[in-house]
């Protein structure tokens, strides 16, 4: 097994980056890639190295999670072995690899890269201020999971608390600060250089780019924070990420372009061919398609029916909106040119179609068939130079997968 995951690796990476395409990349930029491997580098060892930090932070983390529990609960004890704190009958052992602590580490490494590449931009001195307060937030926010983890566990919910809250909360909390800070360092005139707005444009994307991914990445974190709640892959709260998304495409609707709606069979081509494979090669997983059965029956009637509708209608309606917005509408054509919404309708480079299919198909937990599917979806665009071809083929894909789903028990499909 591992000696065909090397292999594999070695030819994605071939495909990927050919070697004279390398070469001549490490010729003529080579700071980019020696700056990539050492960024890499020093958030493999920001991670560790904030591990090692438990030792000295984990008395501090431990109490402050007992204050903040004893709010609620009377019934809090910690120790008298080293890093356990109990709640009740419900009592966690918090060991370095997850403490949090390398969250800390990640958040100061992500502020410090951000500040230098945006050193043109910023008052560095000032700027670097935002490293401790990143710091004390990640702190004072991993005290915050702990004590709701043990909230959360003690009260009777222990799967939920080893599950969602035990790792995705510090995540979206991470996040948080981490881009918080950041939008702090952009958006407070106190840490910009006077007349720093005539750098504001180097390296970045187009400000029209948000309309198109904007949508997409509200639902992203609506999913992130919802499937804390995900039992047996069932995320009883889709609706959220559905409304989420739905709401920011509506803020944005006017700077996007006017669909263009005609009949075409190519979609229907593309959309067959993927539902086709995405249906045949999945392999079927009859215990997780259980599993994700008995959880979806536990609802009421009525909450069922209404969760089945909600799915149905955003990955056969809004999914293929948001995400062909984001894949072939805006990043495709970025990737010709960084003008993109000047790019001709049918433009396109073989770098262009492969790279925001790989981007797709990361999306996705079958990420080879998800690549797949945006080459699809992607010459279903180029074919008469129409977004909505590609909305299209794959709102019928997913519309074929749903078929499969409740007509024929391909619930490990949804789960």
């Amino acid at each position: 097994m591992l000696a065909s995951a090397t292999v594999t690796g070695f030819i994605a990476l071939w495909i990927a980056a050919p070697p004279s395409w390398f070469g001549g990349v490490l010729l003529h930029s080579w700071a980019y890639p020696l700056l990539a491997v050492a960024v890499g580098a020093l958030a493999w060892r920001a991670a560790a190295g904030a591990e090692e930090l438990w030792g000295i932070l984990s008395e501090t983390t431990l109490r402050g999670a007992a204050v903040l529990l004893r709010l609620v609960s009377t019934d809090v004890t910690v120790g008298p072995e080293p890093d356990v704190i109990e709640a009740g009958e419900f009592a966690v052992v918090v060991t370095p690899i997850c403490s949090g602590a390398d969250g800390l580490g990640l958040v100061v490494l992500l502020q410090a890269t951000w500040i230098a590449l945006a050193r043109e931009r910023l008052l560095v001195r000032r700027a670097l201020l935002l490293i401790p307060l990143g710091m004390a937030l990640a702190f004072g926010a991993n005290v915050v999971r702990l004590a709701t983890l043990l909230w959360v566990g003690g009260s009777g919910h222990e799967e939920l608390a080893a599950g969602g809250l035990h790792s995705k909360l510090g995540w979206i909390l991470f996040i948080g600060i981490a881009l918080g800070t950041i939008a702090m360092a952009e958006r407070i005139p106190w840490f910009r250089r006077t007349g720093g707005d005539d750098h504001a444009d180097l390296g970045a994307l187009p400000a029209a780019a948000a309309a198109y991914v904007a949508p997409l990445l509200a639902g992203l974190v609506a999913a992130l924070v919802t499937s804390i709640w995900n039992e047996d892959g069932l995320d009883r709260w889709y609706v959220a990420r559905v409304l989420a998304a739905a709401a920011v495409l509506l803020l944005v609707r006017r700077d996007l372009p006017s669909p263009s709606m005609t009949v075409s069979w190519f979609p229907v081509l593309a959309a067959a061919i993927t539902c086709a494979a995405w249906i045949g090669f999945v392999p079927v997983d009859a215990a997780a398609g259980g599993r994700f059965l008995a959880a979806l029956q536990g609802l009421g009637t009525a909450e069922r029916w209404a969760w089945i509708a909600v799915r149905v209608v955003g990955s056969c309606l809004l999914v293929p909106v948001v995400e062909e917005l984001a894949f072939r509408g805006f990043l495709l054509r970025w990737l010709v040119s960084p003008e993109f919404e000047r790019v001709p309708p049918r433009a396109w480079t073989w770098w262009a179609v492969l790279l925001s299919s790989v981007g797709f198909g990361a999306l996705h937990s079958h990420w080879i068939l998800g690549t797949l599917a945006g080459l699809l979806f992607a010459v279903a665009r180029l074919h008469r130079g129409r977004l909505a071809d590609a909305i299209v083929a794959h709102a019928l894909a997913n519309a074929g997968i749903a078929v499969a789903v409740l007509g024929f028990g391909r619930w490990d499909l949804w789960g």
